[in-house]
């Protein structure tokens, strides 16, 4: 974590993982004991695990402060829950947010009573995945169900379009917009 124009910023670059979520989450505690308004995801991650994402974004939310987020390249698959989580959400103009339905990677061979629970795990998760974003977005849930039904690449100017964003702003903008929400917010 860093202290950026006096707002705290976590970025949260590469694959969700457990190595990931180990160092974000330590991050998100540090933040808690901090005696400040609010917080800013830095977002560069093509996406990962879902428990992961909702586990961070469950911790951000525990927080009670306003939280901003900025997508500065992509935020896709399991990132797009964090974005979903922040208050105040921003996009770099040549950023990107990708949706698609969950999918598990098996290691080994499976049987069929493995593949049964793997697809019920995998519908609940994309119904999660649709009402949450439906939910704190203010999105139809059945456009959000409909954009997770194919690998959905939604460009800087379609996400503030459809709400997923607020702003179009350059990275070098983002603290200062997010600065001044984090005021009105608080």
């Amino acid at each position: 974590m860093q202290l950026v124009d006096d707002l705290p910023t976590i970025s949260i670059i590469g694959p969700l993982d457990n190595s990931a979520e180990h160092r974000i989450r330590g991050r998100i505690e540090r933040l808690a004991r901090l005696p400040i308004g609010g917080a800013v995801l830095q977002l560069n991650s093509p996406g990962g695990s879902v428990e992961v994402a909702d586990r961070i974004g469950a911790d951000l939310v525990a927080l009670r402060r306003p939280i901003g987020a900025h997508v500065a390249s992509q935020t896709a698959s399991a990132a797009a829950r964090l974005l979903a989580v922040a208050d105040h959400r921003t996009i770099a103009p040549g950023a990107f947010v990708a949706l698609h339905r969950a999918e598990i990677l098996p290691q080994q061979r499976w049987t069929a009573d493995q593949h049964r629970r793997a697809a019920a795990y995998l519908e609940q998760s994309d119904s999660d995945t649709a009402a949450l974003l439906a939910r704190q977005l203010g999105l139809n849930p059945w456009a959000v169900d409909q954009m997770l039904s194919g690998e959905f690449r939604i460009s800087a100017w379609e996400a503030r379009n459809m709400g997923l964003v607020h702003r179009i702003v350059p990275d070098g903008s983002a603290m200062a917009w997010h600065r001044a929400a984090v005021h009105r917010h608080g």
